[in-house]
């Protein structure tokens, strides 16, 4: 007690004066201890199941994917009364027909995304921004993988609802035999949740066409059309990107996707990243200049553009470099696959593309020999 009478005493020196109320009362003033209200319970729940969260797109209702209370980043801890049934929340329903690829709206960037904003740097994407993007997966062989899973192992273009566009050297082996059991998802940003707003669509791969001239382990015409069993069907997250003959000229800025790169440390979320279409002759040298060898020759098949040092990683492969169409407002085209992402010690990262657009007579006949119109 003494030691609070003391301190009183300088307290009341400080601030002048002497209360008019009694000591006594003045000392539980004081030295009384503030309990915070506890906080309602909340149980984790997907963003979507809570309405106590305002999800909009203009920035409010960001998701943050480095900071959580949950396991997921998708998930929101949500006030127990704010819980809505999981069973009344309306998914967007699956249609039963795919919609002609020649009356659908290709190459439409949705930058803003679908749903909640995510809180990003320059790498990161919006849910569906990019709807064409598809992860290339190869079912769980029972011995080389954990049960019940699938190997991530490209990215890809839905070029149509039932073809995909992908580097050969991702789905052939060295052989130049195809490798079995490959599916494709079409509309997923994190290969590693199940909690997006808008599921995900997986395909069996029917058939497999490469180039006539590709060889396994070599750089040149590595490109492959993947021909589903069934459809895609469009949804908000699925989307088809354009085909054109539009050589892109040098100096254009376009954009490369995919999941290889983990920037964040945190799930598999879809990266961008943009990049300037350079000269072949300068990208050569850079080459020659590398672990190529100073006898080493870009192929004519071959397109390169570079962007900035964090570049593009294995898992990256395969997936689409989009160039704005000409004479059309904010509508991209395929002008690349990825099939070369190299790190010099240099500051820009450089990326080898099979050229697309040289390469499109080829597969419209191609789609053509199987029935399939662009």
């Amino acid at each position: 007690m003494y030691w609070k009478i003391i301190f009183l005493i300088c307290f009341i020196a400080f601030v002048g004066g002497f209360p008019q109320t009694n000591l006594d009362d003045l000392i539980d003033q004081i030295f009384s201890t503030t309990t915070a209200k506890p906080q309602q319970s909340c149980k984790c729940v997907p963003y979507y199941t809570c309405e106590d969260i305002d999800l909009k797109t203009d920035g409010v209702g960001i998701i943050d994917i480095r900071v959580t209370e949950c396991k997921s980043y998708l998930e929101v801890c949500c006030p127990l009364s704010s819980i809505v049934n999981i069973t009344e929340i309306i998914k967007p329903p699956a249609k039963s027909t795919p919609i002609d690829a020649s009356n659908s709206n290709c190459g439409e960037i949705k930058s803003i995304g679908i749903g909640p904003k995510v809180k990003s740097n320059e790498f990161e994407t919006e849910f569906g921004e990019y709807p064409w993007m598809v992860a290339i997966f190869r079912e769980n062989t029972g011995a080389t993988f954990a049960e019940n899973s699938h190997l991530f192992i490209c990215g890809g273009s839905l070029i149509h609802w039932k073809v995909v566009v992908t580097a050969a050297h991702c789905v052939m082996a060295r052989n130049g035999t195809a490798l079995p059991q490959l599916k494709i998802r079409a509309g997923d940003w994190d290969i590693e949740s199940e909690s997006e707003r808008y599921d995900y669509q997986e395909r069996n791969v029917a058939k497999i066409i490469t180039h006539l001239y590709y060889r396994a382990g070599a750089l040149s015409f590595d490109i492959a059309l993947l021909i589903l069993e069934s459809p895609v069907f469009e949804e908000e997250n699925t989307g088809l990107i354009c085909l054109s003959d539009y050589r892109v000229p040098i100096g254009e800025w376009c954009f490369s996707s995919g999941w290889g790169k983990n920037i964040l440390g945190n799930g598999r979320q879809l990266k961008k990243m943009e990049l300037q279409i350079i000269e072949n002759n300068k990208c050569e040298n850079i080459l020659k200049n590398s672990d190529f060898g100073k006898t080493f020759s870009l192929h004519i098949s071959y397109m390169c553009a570079e962007g900035k040092e964090i570049g593009t990683n294995q898992g990256d492969n395969g997936g689409p470099l989009v160039c704005l169409m000409p004479y059309k407002k904010n509508r991209y085209m395929l002008s690349g696959i990825i099939g070369v992402a190299l790190n010099f010690k240099t500051p820009n990262t450089l990326g080898m593309f099979t050229n697309v657009p040289q390469l499109t007579m080829w597969i419209t006949n191609q789609l053509s020999s199987n029935n399939i119109v662009l």
